[in-house]
């Protein structure tokens, strides 16, 4: 026996229902894999950061913001360059939410306007305080001597999404000094 019209037309109508329903699941699921990833990724970084400070008598690494921008007469490397030997994959440095709508018409024209953070900087995260951090040593480095802004080493920033790519308004995760990564409020511009 052959269904009738109206039978497939119930059933499309209940399929059509179950997909409504299931999307914004699916989606936020997919999101919250996303943010998950990236925390991971941080806390790979921060133990590269733990090892590096081992093998470099606890002094932090000088690390630059950009590479396609130093603020500093001779260039300082970014994360990806100091931290190579202690990570496996280079893959650590890419957020799987990293999207960037490319602005500066240089880079637009190298990478186009639909690029990444990763695709142009080789990383998406900023590293926080190049000049609080790079050449000195643990404890003694900027923040830490006015008080780590106030709360210690747990609430002193050193990477950070470049931007709120997690779900929730202004979610962007950080790796904090004590090498603990967390899901934070992106701080406003």
């Amino acid at each position: 026996m052959r269904p009738t019209r109206f039978e497939i037309f119930v059933l499309l109508v209940v399929l059509g229902l179950t997909a409504y329903v299931a999307t914004p699941i699916w989606r936020r699921h997919r999101a919250e894999s996303m943010r998950d990833a990236c925390l991971s990724n941080l806390e790979t970084i921060g133990a590269a950061l733990s090892a590096y400070l081992e093998e470099n008598n606890a002094t932090w690494p000088y690390i630059d913001r950009l590479r396609s921008f130093s603020r500093f007469d001779k260039p300082w490397p970014t994360a990806p360059v100091v931290l190579k030997p202690w990570v496996i994959s280079e893959g650590v440095f890419h957020c799987p939410a990293d999207s960037r709508e490319v602005k500066d018409d240089a880079l637009r024209a190298k990478f186009g306007a639909d690029s990444t953070w990763y695709a142009t900087e080789g990383l998406s995260y900023e590293w926080i305080w190049p000049e609080a951090y790079g050449g000195y040593r643990v404890g003694r480095e900027k923040l830490s001597r006015l008080g780590g802004r106030g709360k210690g080493r747990a609430d002193q920033d050193l990477l950070r999404d470049y931007e709120s790519f997690h779900i929730g308004a202004g979610r962007a995760n950080t790796l904090y000094a004590d090498f603990v990564a967390r899901t934070d409020m992106a701080p406003a511009e």
